[in-house]
């Protein structure tokens, strides 16, 4: 420690103490002592911390940060903080990222980011800008939580609510909340779509011969035929309830009649254990003024028809009726 040493001098010039500048230099031990802490603190930090320049160019982490991406400090700093992209984010997602920096100098939600191991991870970020004195970007300071536990907790649950537990399609909850989504959709944007309903013929009788057991397993070996014969986009299948299905499909109605008509047929030609199987459907396309309810009842109506024309056919719906 450095010393600065004056005296104090009597009226006669003859020193009789001394005055030294230990105080100050206290404080400016006491200032450094404090910068250490906050090195400390931000380097051991339970969060993730990353800081990168205003060409994203990474400039410090903190230890939980290379502890969870695993890549070290060296390998970090320097690169710029693209390297984390994942790829499963678009460019809008990072164009209005960019804009709330620019208008708010803060951007806060979750990313998802990739590890070194090419792993990915649900990362719920805040991202703030640093500026210097004259109040220009400088930095741009990121701290992050890895909460990929949480989402995947919160997507199981989702996916129990949505999913009918014998057949492991979407159930009548998850109809409901796309029938209103796709009705919507058409509605703001014209985006057509079709219904098709079917259920087993004479499926009590399946079930009263050979048991609920038996008739369980043609449930579940249905449901996954007919996911097999659908297309992954563009089609949604549901267990209704019983033995009753429904498909919604982005096809126009005509489309939806093949469709169908595809579906009828290789249920009819597979082999369900030794049983002969076969459904009837009825198809209905989305119309002007029409809602749930009404489209709902036009595939029904026409599912009805088909089984009093004898079961085992495709059955389109008039799109007349109320």
């Amino acid at each position: 420690m450095q010393w600065s040493v004056s005296a104090l001098r009597d009226q006669n010039g003859d020193p009789v103490a001394y005055f030294s500048t230990q105080k100050i230099l206290t404080r400016l031990e006491k200032i450094e002592d404090e910068k250490l802490l906050f090195q400390s603190v931000v380097k051991q930090a339970p969060g993730m911390i990353l800081v990168t320049n205003i060409e994203g160019i990474i400039v410090y982490v903190n230890d939980a940060f290379v502890n969870n991406i695993g890549y070290s400090r060296s390998e970090l700093v320097g690169q710029h903080s693209r390297m984390l992209k994942s790829g499963k984010q678009g460019a809008k997602f990072y164009e209005r990222m960019w804009q709330e920096l620019v208008r708010h100098g803060k951007f806060e939600d979750v990313f998802i980011s990739q590890r070194k191991d090419g792993s990915l991870f649900y990362d719920k970020k805040k991202i703030t800008t640093i500026k210097d004195k004259q109040g220009n970007p400088k930095y741009y300071l990121a701290v992050s939580y890895d909460i990929t536990q949480t989402v995947e907790t919160e997507q199981d649950l989702r996916d129990k609510l949505f999913t009918d537990q014998l057949t492991k399609t979407f159930n009548r909850k998850k109809y409901e909340k796309t029938i209103k989504s796709k009705i919507t959709a058409f509605k703001q944007s014209d985006n057509r779509f079709s219904l098709i309903l079917f259920d087993i013929d004479h499926f009590k009788t399946i079930n009263d011969t050979h048991g609920h057991q038996k008739g369980d397993t043609i449930l579940k070996e249905l449901a996954k035929l007919t996911q097999q014969n659908l297309r992954k986009n563009e089609d949604m299948l549901f267990r209704w309830g019983g033995e009753e299905f429904a498909v919604i499909t982005d096809a126009p109605l005509q489309q939806a009649v093949l469709i169908a008509q595809k579906l009828r047929k290789t249920i009819e030609a597979h082999d369900f254990s030794g049983l002969h199987v076969t459904a009837s459907f009825g198809v209905a396309a989305i119309g002007p003024e029409m809602g749930a309810k009404q489209l709902f009842e036009q595939a029904d109506n026409a599912l009805y028809e088909a089984k009093e024309q004898g079961r085992n056919r495709v059955i389109t719906a008039d799109p007349d009726a109320t």
